[in-house]
């Protein structure tokens, strides 16, 4: 487990070092956050190890392919949680018609069902195509992400829908 919140750090990091104009931001931007504002961390809550069957073709929709992945079973543990994955629950997948999951639907369960149930501010997700699959022209969204990295203090949590 600490193999993976090592991974986790070392990867916000290298995140933020690999955009160059993340770094400029980092050396500009005052060592302490805006007043009120609370300083997010990474904490281990737990870890998941599940079982599953292979997926189950539901057939094609307007929104792309549709398929269920049974899950037959696993484990949760963490600090403060100890549990079981019984037999019998679903993951429902879409395959989208230009062969693209929704990266919403992925991050939804964690959004919702994680942060959310935990007590936590769910906000806005930023979602960004890597560098080498977007052209130059359509390159401004690093300027949104240096943006939102540095106001993210202030953002508005969303609303459960």
């Amino acid at each position: 487990m600490s193999d993976r919140r090592s991974f986790l750090s070392t990867a916000a990091l290298g995140l933020a070092s690999g955009l160059p104009g993340l770094v400029a931001a980092a050396e500009q931007t005052p060592a302490s956050p805006p007043a009120g504002a609370r300083v997010p961390k990474f904490e281990f809550v737990y870890e998941c190890n599940a079982t599953l069957s292979p997926a189950v073709e539901m057939g094609k929709t307007v929104e792309g392919q549709r398929r269920i992945i049974p899950i037959t079973g696993g484990t949760v543990r963490g600090p403060k949680i100890q549990a079981e994955l019984l037999n019998g629950g679903w993951d429902w997948n879409l395959s989208r018609n230009d062969g693209a999951g929704s990266v919403e639907a992925v991050l939804h369960p964690l959004l919702w069902g994680t942060f959310a149930y935990c007590g936590m501010q769910v906000l806005e997700p930023f979602i960004a195509y890597a560098a080498p699959r977007v052209d130059d022209a359509a390159r401004d969204y690093l300027g949104a992400w240096e943006r939102r990295l540095t106001e993210i203090a202030v953002q508005p949590a969303l609303e459960r829908a």
